[in-house]
């Protein structure tokens, strides 16, 4: 690979990781930790993961607490974008030196099943319930090769002692030619009940993603939308803050929601997005006459807007959670909290910038 393409593979790897960064501050994410050329460095000390790209970490920061991690690899082609992901290209063989070694067992399935024995060597099974192992690239999937995976995936599951043999037998022959060529390439890192499960936990779905320009510009657009009039910057500070974690000496502790936080000049998330409602939730509330008496004004007047009021404690807030219950089906209530439980006024606590300017909305 010349300079060129490897430049582009890692604009490629460290735009995409930028993406998932945004994914960090996206509201409701169960997203917690993105780490690069590796796993968090509590679950890979030694740096063995070295075909694992990107890993993500939902619901924890490590292999233990997460509840889902997603383990990726990237390839990527200025050449041959268009060339699509068969089974006869993930098990081409090619020689690559490792630790002043020729291996030429080497191939990308290989690789992937290499991540799937090394997680179940470290972590036990229980991290293999939980992984995920994915082929990001900007090349397409073979159809087949895709239709295979996942016919194979669901049959497996339904198994307790699936084989190769008896996987094969269950598919058509096309797709068990096609696990049958995926099987004999990682005959050596996987036996035939474990070949079983790493289909079940291998993900092409990734691949034929964006081409590197394409995910620029989609970090770019979302870096625009959370921090207006310095979209370019804050995108260009992203990719930098990821670059970073990929250069020698690195920490290895991965990118937090707090890093892009701080790459992107914000002090808390209220301050990226529309705050909250702090409505409390209904405990069986008694129905109100003002809920039915405002529905039925609304709809005798469509096409104009209708305002209800009423005394302090009257329970308008009540009535309008539950308008939506006499109105015409497929109607839509949208409720807006311009309250917050009395924090509307407080700097910052509500969405409200400390210099007094109008919150976000």
């Amino acid at each position: 690979m010349g300079a060129t393409d490897s430049n582009a593979g890692d604009d490629f790897h460290f735009w995409w990781t930028a993406g998932r960064a945004l994914e960090l501050v996206s509201p409701g994410t169960e997203l917690e930790l993105v780490t690069v050329e590796g796993l968090a460095v509590v679950d890979d000390p030694d740096e063995q993961y070295e075909t694992v790209d990107v890993a993500e970490y939902l619901g924890g920061r490590d292999v233990a607490s997460a509840d889902r991690i997603v383990l990726s690899q990237l390839k990527y082609s200025t050449r041959h974008a268009e060339t699509a992901w068969t089974a006869a290209r993930l098990c081409q063989k090619r020689v690559k030196k490792a630790e002043g070694k020729v291996d030429s067992e080497r191939s990308v399935i290989a690789d992937l099943a290499t991540v799937y024995t090394r997680l179940r060597d470290d972590h036990g099974d229980q991290a293999l319930g939980k992984a995920r192992i994915s082929l990001v690239s900007n090349c397409p999937g073979d159809p087949l090769l895709l239709q295979s995976v996942r016919a194979a995936a669901q049959w497996t599951a339904g198994q307790t002692a699936p084989t190769r043999k008896t996987l094969k037998d269950a598919l058509p022959p096309d797709q068990a030619a096609v696990i049958g060529m995926l099987a004999e390439a990682t005959t050596s890192r996987l036996k035939t009940a474990e070949f079983c499960r790493f289909l079940q936990l291998l993900d092409l779905s990734t691949t034929g993603t964006m081409d590197r320009t394409a995910l620029a510009r989609a970090v770019k657009s979302g870096a625009s939308v959370l921090t207006p009039g310095h979209g370019l910057d804050s995108a260009n500070r992203l990719f930098d803050l990821v670059r970073q974690q990929a250069l020698p000496g690195s920490t290895r502790g991965g990118v937090t929601t707090q890093d892009v936080l701080a790459t992107l000049g914000v002090a808390d998330l209220l301050d990226l997005y529309p705050a909250p409602s702090r409505l409390e939730p209904l405990q069986n509330p008694l129905p109100t006459v003002g809920a039915e008496a405002i529905a039925a004004a609304v709809t005798a007047n469509i096409s104009r807007l209708t305002v209800a009021h009423g005394d302090a404690g009257v329970g308008k807030t009540t009535a309008m959670r539950q308008i939506g219950d006499h109105l015409p089906v497929g109607s839509q209530v949208v409720l807006f909290d311009c309250y917050g439980a009395g924090e509307y006024l407080s700097p910052g606590g509500n969405g409200i910038p400390p210099d007094g300017s109008s919150p976000r909305s």
